[in-house]
C-alpha cells in the first residue's frame, strides 16, 4: 500500500479500494464519467440482493445505487455495453441470505468449495452450472448470454433490463 497517496487522499471507494499510483491505476474506479479508455470494453456489474444485511441497509443500498449507476454510465458512454444483475439465491439453512460475495463461488463453479455458506445443494450447483457460463461467455465473447439462462440485454437507462439469479433466472426490467 502506497502510504503518500493514501495520506493525500487519492483513494477510491470512500476510504476502500485501490490506490491511485499515477502508473497503474491513473483514477478513481468509480467517477461520475466513464473514461475513454475503456469505450469497448464490455463490463459486467452488480450486487447481492443482502450485501450487508446483517450490518445496515444502507450499505445495501449503497452497492445497488453503485452498480446502477455504473452501468448507467457505461451505457451513456455509447460503446461496449453493460450488463447488469441482482444475485438474490439464499441458501437454505444460512441467515446471511444472498449476502456479499456469495455469488463468486458461483461465477466460479466452485460451489462445493464452500458448502458452509451456500449448502452445495442441487440448487446451488445448477446455479453454478449457469452463471458461470455466463461469465465464461462474457469473457470470451464480450455477451453473457448462454444456453440456460433468459436473453440478458445490454443495459440501458430506460428499462434497466438486470438479469436476476436465482433458482429461476429472469430479466428485471
Amino acid at each position: 500500500m502506497n502510504m503518500t497517496l493514501q495520506a493525500k487522499g487519492e483513494r477510491g471507494g470512500g476510504g476502500m479500494g485501490p490506490v491511485i499510483d499515477g502508473k497503474y491505476v491513473v483514477a478513481p474506479g468509480f467517477d461520475s464519467a466513464a473514461p475513454e479508455v475503456s469505450r469497448d470494453v464490455p463490463m459486467i456489474i452488480g450486487w447481492n440482493y443482502n450485501e450487508f444485511d446483517f450490518v445496515n441497509a444502507k450499505e445495501d443500498q449503497m452497492f445497488r445505487n453503485g452498480a446502477i449507476q455504473q452501468a448507467t454510465i457505461k451505457a451513456q458512454q455509447g460503446g461496449a455495453p453493460a450488463y447488469l444483475y441482482m444475485f438474490n439465491w439464499k441458501p437454505v439453512g444460512n441467515s446471511l441470505g444472498a449476502c456479499h460475495g456469495m455469488e463468486l463461488a458461483f461465477m466460479f463453479n466452485n460451489v462445493g468449495l464452500q458448502p458452509e455458506m451456500n449448502g452445495a445443494t442441487k440448487e446451488a450447483f445448477a446455479l453454478s452450472d449457469k452463471m458461470s457460463s455466463a461469465w465464461i461467455a462474457f469473457i470470451k465473447t464480450g455477451n453473457p448470454n448462454t444456453k440456460g439462462l433468459p436473453r440478458w440485454e445490454a443495459y440501458n437507462a430506460d428499462s434497466k433490463p438486470t438479469m436476476i439469479f436465482d433458482n429461476k433466472c429472469y430479466l428485471r426490467k
